[in-house]
Protein backbone atom coordinates (compact mmCIF):
# COMPACT_ATOMS: atom_id res chain seq x y z
CA UNK A 1 0.00 0.00 0.00
CA UNK A 2 0.80 3.40 -0.96
CA UNK A 3 0.40 6.58 1.00
CA UNK A 4 0.73 10.07 -1.12
CA UNK A 5 2.22 12.96 0.33
CA UNK A 6 -1.36 14.67 1.58
CA UNK A 7 -1.35 11.91 4.21
CA UNK A 8 -1.25 13.60 7.81
CA UNK A 9 0.71 11.88 10.55
CA UNK A 10 -0.16 12.75 14.43
CA UNK A 11 2.72 12.81 16.28
CA UNK A 12 2.41 13.28 20.21
CA UNK A 13 5.30 14.83 22.22
CA UNK A 14 5.59 15.65 25.75
CA UNK A 15 6.02 19.33 26.87
CA UNK A 16 9.08 18.52 29.40
CA UNK A 17 10.84 16.88 26.35
CA UNK A 18 10.49 20.05 24.23
CA UNK A 19 10.97 22.48 27.26
CA UNK A 20 12.66 20.93 30.13
CA UNK A 21 14.22 22.61 32.58
CA UNK A 22 16.79 24.54 32.06
CA UNK A 23 15.59 24.52 28.18
CA UNK A 24 17.87 23.27 25.35
CA UNK A 25 17.58 24.89 22.52
CA UNK A 26 20.12 22.63 20.97
CA UNK A 27 17.82 19.67 21.43
CA UNK A 28 14.98 21.29 20.44
CA UNK A 29 16.59 22.24 17.02
CA UNK A 30 17.56 18.53 16.51
CA UNK A 31 14.25 17.15 17.00
CA UNK A 32 13.26 19.96 14.35
CA UNK A 33 15.45 18.80 11.47
CA UNK A 34 14.35 14.97 12.10
CA UNK A 35 10.70 16.94 11.61
CA UNK A 36 11.33 18.38 9.03
CA UNK A 37 13.27 15.49 7.10
CA UNK A 38 10.33 13.42 7.95
CA UNK A 39 8.09 15.84 6.10
CA UNK A 40 9.62 15.32 3.60
CA UNK A 41 7.38 12.06 2.86
CA UNK A 42 4.38 12.53 5.13
CA UNK A 43 2.34 15.66 6.68
CA UNK A 44 2.82 16.40 10.40
CA UNK A 45 0.64 17.59 12.69
CA UNK A 46 2.69 18.11 15.95
CA UNK A 47 1.07 17.93 19.45
CA UNK A 48 3.25 19.37 22.33
CA UNK A 49 2.28 19.02 25.88
CA UNK A 50 2.26 21.07 28.61
CA UNK A 51 5.51 19.45 31.04
CA UNK A 52 6.22 20.87 34.18
CA UNK A 53 5.72 24.51 33.43
CA UNK A 54 1.83 23.00 33.33
CA UNK A 55 2.07 21.22 35.94
CA UNK A 56 3.55 24.19 37.96
CA UNK A 57 1.23 26.79 36.54
CA UNK A 58 -1.75 24.25 37.40
CA UNK A 59 -0.77 23.30 41.04
CA UNK A 60 -0.28 27.11 41.74
CA UNK A 61 -3.80 27.90 40.14
CA UNK A 62 -5.46 25.19 41.92
CA UNK A 63 -3.67 26.18 45.38
CA UNK A 64 -5.33 30.08 44.73
CA UNK A 65 -8.43 28.43 44.90
CA UNK A 66 -8.92 28.13 40.76
CA UNK A 67 -11.48 25.68 38.98
CA UNK A 68 -11.21 22.98 37.32
CA UNK A 69 -12.31 24.84 34.22
CA UNK A 70 -9.61 27.54 34.40
CA UNK A 71 -7.07 25.15 34.94
CA UNK A 72 -7.76 23.25 31.58
CA UNK A 73 -7.13 27.07 30.35
CA UNK A 74 -3.49 27.25 32.23
CA UNK A 75 -2.85 23.84 30.55
CA UNK A 76 -3.53 24.51 27.59
CA UNK A 77 -1.96 28.35 27.26
CA UNK A 78 1.54 26.27 28.37
CA UNK A 79 0.64 23.57 25.96
CA UNK A 80 0.93 26.06 23.28
CA UNK A 81 3.93 28.32 24.63
CA UNK A 82 5.52 25.02 24.32
CA UNK A 83 4.30 24.58 20.81
CA UNK A 84 5.86 28.01 20.13
CA UNK A 85 9.46 26.67 21.04
CA UNK A 86 9.22 24.26 18.41
CA UNK A 87 8.00 26.42 15.76
CA UNK A 88 10.68 28.61 16.17
CA UNK A 89 13.44 26.02 15.58
CA UNK A 90 11.12 24.80 12.65
CA UNK A 91 11.30 28.12 11.22
CA UNK A 92 9.62 28.44 7.47
CA UNK A 93 9.07 24.62 6.96
CA UNK A 94 5.88 24.65 9.79
CA UNK A 95 2.52 26.87 10.25
CA UNK A 96 3.89 30.16 12.06
CA UNK A 97 0.74 30.02 14.32
CA UNK A 98 -0.25 27.45 16.64
CA UNK A 99 -4.01 26.53 15.91
CA UNK A 100 -6.36 26.85 18.12
CA UNK A 101 -8.72 23.67 16.94
CA UNK A 102 -7.95 20.38 15.83
CA UNK A 103 -9.74 21.69 13.02
CA UNK A 104 -7.76 24.45 12.60
CA UNK A 105 -5.17 22.46 12.31
CA UNK A 106 -5.86 20.57 9.41
CA UNK A 107 -7.43 23.52 7.40
CA UNK A 108 -3.66 25.09 7.82
CA UNK A 109 -1.76 21.78 6.94
CA UNK A 110 -3.53 22.17 3.18
CA UNK A 111 -0.61 24.79 2.85
CA UNK A 112 2.12 23.49 5.47
CA UNK A 113 3.65 20.72 5.67
CA UNK A 114 4.24 20.65 9.41
CA UNK A 115 1.59 22.23 12.11
CA UNK A 116 2.56 22.29 15.43
CA UNK A 117 -0.20 22.48 18.50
Amino acid sequence: MTMDRRTRVAISTGGSIVAPEPLDPGFVSELASVLIEASKVRDLLVVVGGGRTARRYIDACRDLGADEDYLDLVGIDCTRLNARILIAALGKEAYPGVPATVHDAVEVSRDHPIVVM
